[in-house]
C-alpha cells in the first residue's frame, strides 16, 4: 500500500490531498472522503489512539482512496475569510473529482454533508454512490436558525437547541467544553478518551460564512436545485446511536426526502445493526473498523 500527498490547483483555489493506493486494486471505482468542520483529511487517516482510520480500511479492501483537505483548510492553501464559503469549497472539490475521473464513491461527514449533496448534483456523471455519515442536510429541508440578537459585528442564534454567538468577520472556534459535548459526546462509549486533549488541540477554526451556512442563517445553506441529476446515484446515510446533534430520526428525514424524489437511498442505523454507543466522530472511535465494514457491505450490496 502506498500513501502520497498530492496537490490539485485551479485558478481560484488549491486542494491538497492524500492518495492511498492499495497493494492490489480490486475495484474500478475510487473512494473520495470529505472531512467535516474543524477537521482535516487527517481524521480519515489516523485515529487519536494511533490506529489506521477509514481510508486504510477501504484501501485494504482494494479501493484507491483520495482524502482531500477542503480548499482553505488543512494543507490546502488559505482562502481569504470573506471568500471562504461552501460554493468555493464545492467548486474546488468538483474540480478534483473531474481530475480523478471515472466512478467515484463519495464519503462525507457532518458539515461536508451539504457539500456532498451539491457535488452529487454537479458531478453526477462521475459520482456513482454517496455515503453520508452523520451529515448536515441540504438547505432544501434544513430549518433556519432562530436569530436571537444581531449587531454589525456578531449574531446570536439558536441552532439545534443550542445558543451560539457567531462573529461576522472572525472564524468560529469551539470551546473545549463545546467540542467535548459535540464531537466526543458524553454518552459515547467508543471514543478513546485518554487522547481527548490531543484530539481537541487538533481542531481548527471555522470560517464565518461556513458556520453561517451550516446553521442555515437566513437560508444560506447549500441547496440541491435539480434532483433529477441525482437519479442515477445511490445514497446511504449512516448514524450512530449517541450523537448529540444527529439522532437517528433526524438523519432519517434526509433519506425520506431523497426517496420522495424517486432517488435510491438507504438509512443505516447502527443501533439496528447491534452497534451502540457511538457519538459523532465515527471514524475516530474504537470500533471504527467495524463501522467501515458495514459501509463496505453496503457498497457490495449496491453494485
Amino acid at each position: 500500500m502506498q500513501t502520497q500527498r498530492l496537490s490539485h490547483r485551479t485558478s481560484e483555489c488549491h486542494v491538497s490531498y492524500e492518495k492511498i493506493t492499495p497493494t492490489a486494486r480490486l475495484h474500478d471505482e475510487r473512494v473520495v472522503m470529505i472531512h467535516g468542520a474543524a477537521h482535516t483529511s487527517a481524521c480519515y487517516l489516523r485515529t487519536p489512539d494511533g490506529r489506521p482510520s477509514w481510508a486504510y480500511d477501504f484501501a485494504q479492501k482494494g479501493y484507491e482512496v483520495f482524502v482531500p483537505d477542503w480548499p482553505g483548510c488543512g494543507q490546502s492553501d488559505p482562502i481569504a475569510l470573506e471568500l471562504h464559503d461552501g460554493a468555493r469549497i464545492v467548486a474546488g472539490l468538483a474540480s478534483l473529482l473531474e481530475e480523478i475521473g471515472g466512478g467515484v464513491i463519495l464519503v462525507t461527514h457532518s458539515m461536508a454533508g451539504p457539500y456532498g449533496w451539491k457535488l452529487a448534483e454537479l458531478c453526477n456523471s462521475i459520482i456513482t454512490r454517496v455515503i453520508a455519515v452523520a451529515p448536515g442536510p441540504m438547505g432544501n429541508i434544513q430549518e433556519h436558525s432562530k436569530i436571537l440578537h444581531e449587531s454589525s459585528d456578531e449574531l446570536t442564534i439558536r441552532f439545534l437547541g443550542n445558543e451560539l454567538t457567531l462573529d461576522r468577520a472572525a472564524p468560529f472556534s469551539y470551546s473545549d467544553a463545546g467540542a467535548r459535548e459535540k464531537m466526543i459526546g458524553d454518552r459515547s462509549q467508543h471514543f478513546p478518551r485518554e487522547y481527548a486533549s490531543e484530539y481537541l488541540a487538533s481542531l481548527h477554526p471555522i470560517a464565518p460564512q461556513l458556520m453561517h451556512e451550516r446553521c442555515n442563517v437566513r437560508g444560506s445553506q447549500l441547496r440541491v436545485d435539480d434532483f433529477r441529476a441525482l437519479s442515477k446515484i445511490k445514497f446511504a446515510v449512516i448514524t450512530g446511536t449517541d450523537d448529540l446533534d444527529h439522532p437517528p430520526e433526524l438523519d432519517q428525514q434526509i433519506v425520506t426526502y431523497l426517496l420522495s424524489h424517486g432517488i435510491s437511498a438507504d438509512f443505516i442505523d447502527l443501533g439496528s445493526r447491534g452497534i451502540v454507543g457511538n457519538g459523532h466522530m465515527l471514524m475516530l472511535e474504537k470500533n471504527s473498523s467495524a463501522i467501515a465494514s458495514i459501509m463496505l457491505e453496503w457498497l457490495h450490496n449496491t453494485l
